[in-house]
């Protein structure tokens, strides 16, 4: 009864703050996200984000495709906001994770994490977020907010580089890239962890995020927290064939070719998507239909606990689909590990009731670096010391004010992007191992990079490049990790 009587006087809490900023902020003049999070000092809200692994925004419904169903992800949509222009700071998983955490780009980091960290590489065993690069998690615990983490980390493999150690209370879930859903290994590294502990758990990965994310959501409704979910679906899973054994295997460096790499799915979730001819497809849908289902249980267990009106949920990928293993990104052009649109643009869903509008769509250029600096100013926490390249689009969010952006990518060598309103500078290797080639796209009147405007605009295109390298200069001159 306690427990319910304490959640109810926060959630009337809640509705006086949301009449007043839905007074003020859909007005003539709008309240700030700055000054939604001081109106609710009291009573922060919780915030529930989920990731998904190398989901193209071709594989989610409310974008306009129907091959694979998703119903609880459109419902958040419904609910809130669908953006159409949100961009991840890389095209794959480590740096774009540390974007999204720290608010900064990848760039930044100390151990210049520009590419996902590898178990087969040793010198990436050593790398990671060091301690002094704050995230969000630790900045949001110093608020009182409760935090945790259930999934897939990657920011760092090993003891040393445990979530725990980065100001989440709680952990469950893997540190690696690319671990076997059934077993909970990278090969045959065990990679399942409970806190700093390795476990054996039994279960489908995705379902096993779900529970314990139902659970944590329960028995910690009583004080503001803060949930990360980085669901490792749908990426490609590195199982191992215990026929290839060798008894040195222990003690050296894992060899690729001793693995089973392989996407996975239970069978009945398979079944459901018998029609599609296409073997990796039809096991790649199954697994973003269950990660769906785990959204919906997720959402379920939200409302249950009466926590839906106080509770900011959010959604994206981490980069694009990749189309060597069933995803999409369609329309756009290319996809994971690509600068063009297929490989940057992500989807983007948002709801908090009272404040974003339900049903909306939003065509503002944000990023996941804005993640942080938003969730921050809605909780009303101070500027923090280190740099934030992220801005705060709660005004956006909220009100529907357009927010001017610039977006720098790059991949510390010779591939990145610049985007500066409706146009983007990309340099990419149209062949693996070829020199970069430059283009100049229009992203108002051509989305998808079809046509290469850097000869008929080569004023505009100079502009860019200047900027871009002026950027690149900078953040090639930081300092190397200690």
């Amino acid at each position: 009864m306690a427990s319910e009587r304490r959640t109810i006087i926060r959630t009337l809490l809640f509705f006086v703050a949301a009449l007043l900023s839905v007074e003020a902020g859909f007005s003539a003049s709008p309240q700030s996200s700055a000054s939604i999070g001081k109106a609710r000092a009291t009573t922060p809200p919780n915030v529930i984000l989920m990731m998904a692994d190398d989901l193209g925004i071709g594989d989610v419904g409310c974008y306009g495709h129907s091959e694979i169903p998703t119903p609880h992800l459109d419902s958040i949509a419904a609910q809130g906001v669908r953006m159409t222009q949100f961009y991840s700071s890389a095209p794959v998983c480590t740096p774009s994770r540390f974007s999204l955490l720290t608010g900064m780009l990848p760039n930044r980091s100390r151990d210049r994490l520009l590419d996902a960290l590898y178990y087969a590489d040793e010198n990436d065993l050593k790398r990671g977020l060091h301690h002094g690069e704050e995230i969000l998690a630790q900045r949001l615990k110093s608020k009182g907010y409760a935090t945790a983490l259930i999934g897939k980390w990657h920011l760092g493999h090993g003891k040393a580089f445990l979530p725990i150690y980065h100001g989440f209370d709680y952990f469950l879930g893997h540190t690696g890239g690319a671990i076997d859903f059934w077993t909970h290994r990278w090969g045959y590294i065990p990679d399942w962890y409970r806190n700093d502990e390795l476990i054996e758990q039994k279960g489908y990965t995705t379902d096993l995020i779900a529970d314990e994310a139902v659970s944590w959501i329960q028995a910690n409704s009583r004080k503001p927290f803060f949930l990360y979910i980085p669901f490792n679906a749908p990426h490609v899973a590195r199982g191992w064939d215990p026929k290839k054994k060798d008894p040195r295997l222990e003690s050296r460096v894992p060899d690729e070719r001793e693995f089973v790499t392989e996407l996975q799915a239970p069978e009945e979730a398979i079944a459901k998507f018998r029609w599609i001819k296409d073997p990796k497809r039809r096991v790649y849908a199954a697994m973003v239909s269950r990660m769906d289902d785990a959204v919906g249980r997720i959402l379920q267990a939200v409302q249950q606990s009466g926590l839906a009106p106080v509770t900011l949920i959010a959604f994206l990928s981490d980069n694009g689909g990749d189309p060597g293993w069933g995803g999409s990104s369609k329309p756009f052009r290319g996809g994971k590990t690509h600068y063009w649109e297929g490989g940057i643009r992500v989807p983007c869903l948002m709801r908090l009731p009272g404040h974003i509008p339900a049903g909306s769509i939003s065509h503002q250029v944000a990023a996941n670096l804005d993640i942080a600096p938003t969730v921050a100013t809605l909780a009303g926490l101070s500027v923090p010391a280190q740099p934030v390249d992220g801005v705060d689009i709660g005004p956006s969010l909220f009100q529907g004010r357009w927010i001017e952006r610039e977006l720098f990518f790059w991949n510390g060598k010779t591939a990145g992007a610049f985007r500066s309103g409706r146009w983007k500078l990309v340099e990419m290797p149209l062949v693996a191992g070829q020199p970069a080639e430059t283009g100049l796209y229009d992203l108002e009147t051509d989305a998808l990079e079809s046509r290469d405007f850097a000869s008929v605009y080569p004023a505009r295109l100079k502009e860019l490049q200047a900027k871009y390298a002026q950027v690149k200069q900078k953040l090639a001159s930081l300092p190397a990790a200690r």
